[in-house]
């Protein structure tokens, strides 16, 4: 049961490249975002799609990497090396990548700023509890997770071993316990949602915590189950069209209806993708292998990379040829700096999360 599982490795890698796709169509829609570029109507109904399940995505592939991680390290180091990779992160992007997003979003306005005065701006809002961390929200979230299983797991670990090694040669039982942890999301929608709108500054967004840790755990459990894993990848177009009919219904329906059904589409949708990757992925792929060991600095760096290269090239380009190109030039540039610049600067290793090997 330590075996790898490769499909997550390339749900990972597909998961975090996606990011380039979405915030770059946030230019393009209704959406508030730092920079707006008009607005197309399909990449409104994109982001739509999306948004309820990416993120969710990323916390199930987290918490199966992580929980190789605490295996192999038992549950002290894990927690030392857990705030040794995440937190210098998060410091730096905040203090370092997120500043110049202040200067970006000023340059259309008449109070605008110069680029050495955003830190200043910043670390002023820092002080007066006025602070932004953007899409660092995520390392955020990620490392408070790691501070609670770090203990957590040390006393469920014959537990989870036990829903891991588990044999289920019946269909019906692994969807019934597949259903158990959609039914808890759900509720936790329908009850919690209402009173924690998505905030991603941890304390109001109670809602997004129980949610996430959930899928979280159930990546470190269920999902690393084989007899789980063989039936979804039995049984991706039925995950697929549930998604779907729960997609439908969740535009047709509101309040409490809409929220179950969204979190119901979110979650059978990354079934369909979870079964899709191990029946197609579960192998090593060298790009994968690759891009997964940069993924750290790739996050870090997209969104200040998407915001220049948006800016540069709407000068001279327009419409949907515009969101093309911005996610091709924002994903090659943010790969070139990775390869070009920053392997090669090794004091910057251990703030863009980039490990020793």
């Amino acid at each position: 049961m330590t075996q790898r599982i490769y499909a997550f490795d390339w749900l990972r890698s597909i998961a975090f490249l996606l990011l380039i796709g979405f915030h770059s169509a946030l230019l393009f829609t209704s959406y508030g975002w730092h920079l707006k570029l008009g607005e197309i109507s399909f990449l409104n109904d994109l982001v739509e799609f999306s948004r309820p399940w990416r993120m969710m995505l990323i916390f199930l592939v987290s918490g199966v990497a992580l929980s190789y991680s605490f295996e192999r390290r038992g549950w002290f180091d894990f927690g030392i090396s857990s705030l040794k990779r995440l937190l210098p992160p998060l410091v730096f992007g905040m203090f370092v990548v997120i500043p110049p997003v202040y200067y970006i979003e000023t340059l259309h306005t008449e109070n605008s700023i110069g680029l050495v005065e955003s830190y200043s701006v910043y670390v002023d809002n820092f002080i007066n509890r006025d602070f932004r961390w953007l899409h660092l929200w995520y390392l955020g979230y990620l490392l408070a997770f790691c501070a609670v299983v770090s203990i957590v797991w040390l006393f469920a670990h014959s537990w989870m071993v036990k829903i891991q090694k588990k044999q289920w040669h019946n269909v019906l039982s692994v969807y019934c316990w597949l259903c158990v942890v959609a039914l808890i999301i759900a509720a936790n929608e329908i009850l919690l949602r209402p009173i924690f709108p998505i905030q991603r500054n941890f304390f109001d967004d109670i809602a997004s915590l129980i949610s996430f840790f959930i899928i979280f755990t159930g990546g470190a459990t269920l999902f690393r189950n084989y007899s789980v894993l063989n039936v979804l990848a039995d049984h991706i177009w039925l995950n697929l069209v549930l998604a779907l009919v729960f997609y439908g219904l969740s535009g047709l329906l509101e309040n409490s209806y809409y929220l179950l059904f969204i979190s119901l589409f979110a979650y059978f949708f990354i079934l369909t993708l979870v079964g899709c990757a191990f029946r197609y992925f579960n192998q090593p792929i060298d790009w994968v292998q690759s891009f997964n060991q940069v993924i750290f600095p790739f996050y870090l760096l997209h969104q200040i990379v998407i915001l220049v290269t948006a800016f540069i090239l709407s000068k001279v380009v327009s419409g949907a040829l515009l969101y093309g190109l911005i996610v091709i030039v924002s994903v090659l540039l943010c790969l070139c700096v990775i390869r070009l610049i920053v392997t090669y600067v090794g004091f910057l290793h251990p703030f863009l999360g980039i490990q020793k090997r």
